[in-house]
């Protein structure tokens, strides 16, 4: 049945994503790939989408598969799913367990875990890098990376975004909060695409 399938693949992205929202896109992008449901320009996008939204990364890109794969359903069991495991540890670690991340060999483990998550939350980023530049042509041939309109669009968006934030530093003498890009980022994306 395809609802135990969706809580058993979600179950296990929410068991073994350490170190939050992005170390979760890699094992959610295979969960994904395995319904047959999520390709790398939807990942591109849906990690857009899910930054201007409430809720984590992890979460949304739960919601978002088990609805395509199984409608309102599906993404409840799928967003279940993905937050049980989160849930419970914090649970217990509150109940039980106070004194427990501050003993020695807890330290050691989260000092193995931190380099791992480090490294997923990187895979992500040069995969996506390398899906935006269309660098994966350069492995096969000579040419040059391409830069499609969809990828000039996003450096401009950028380029003005880091412009507002300088200029803002240097008025206020303080960063631009983390709303404010949002919101001034979405009205860039909603103007230049009117406009290109």
């Amino acid at each position: 049945m395809i609802y135990i399938k969706l809580f058993y693949n979600f179950l296990v992205v929410g068991l073994f994503s350490f170190g939050g929202a992005y170390s979760a896109i890699p094992l959610v992008m295979e969960v994904g790939k395995s319904f047959d449901v999520l390709n790398k320009d939807m990942l591109a996008d849906f990690i857009a989408i899910s930054e201007s939204t409430p809720g984590s990364i992890g979460v949304n890109l739960a919601t978002f598969v088990g609805a395509t794969v199984a409608g309102v359903p599906g993404a409840i069991v799928a967003t279940l799913a993905e937050v049980i495991p989160a849930f419970a540890i914090m649970l217990i670690i509150t109940l039980f367990l106070k004194d427990f991340l501050k003993k020695d060999n807890m330290k050691e483990v989260l000092a193995i875990i931190r380099p791992c998550v480090i490294g997923m939350i990187m895979s992500v980023g040069i995969y996506m890098v390398f899906s935006s530049f269309k660098l994966g042509t350069l492995l096969y041939s000579r040419n040059l990376p391409t830069f499609d309109l969809e990828m000039q669009k996003m450096l401009i968006i950028f380029i003005v975004l880091t412009i507002i934030c300088i200029i803002y530093r240097k008025i206020k003498q303080k960063s631009l909060g983390a709303i404010y890009l949002i919101i001034i980022g979405a009205i860039l994306g909603i103007t230049i695409n009117l406009i290109m």
